[in-house]
């Protein structure tokens, strides 16, 4: 009979223990869903972040050429310009 008894107030006692853990264990589960699901859209936003960077720093590079020979087309106008006065 004893075995009897410890059997059922073991039951009554882990029975609720059981179900509480079955349900944090579904809560935690759904939370990583969660946060996974979050992480995944930030790292599409990233990707994107890093493509727009990278057509910018295109841009400026190519505006960088640009100024590079603007730049250098007036520093031989300025020196032509003196050799024609000069008569060198």
């Amino acid at each position: 009979m004893s075995a009897f008894w410890s059997t059922i107030i073991s039951a009554v006692i882990l029975g609720p223990l059981v179900v509480l853990i079955q349900r944090s264990r579904k809560e935690n589960k759904n939370d990583h869903n969660t946060v996974a699901s979050v992480l995944l859209e930030v790292k599409d936003q990233i990707i994107d972040l890093h493509l727009k960077i990278d057509h910018v720093d295109e841009q400026v590079d190519k505006v960088d050429d640009q100024m590079q020979g603007h730049m250098m087309w007036h520093y031989k106008k300025s020196t032509e310009g003196k050799k024609k006065v000069e008569g060198v």
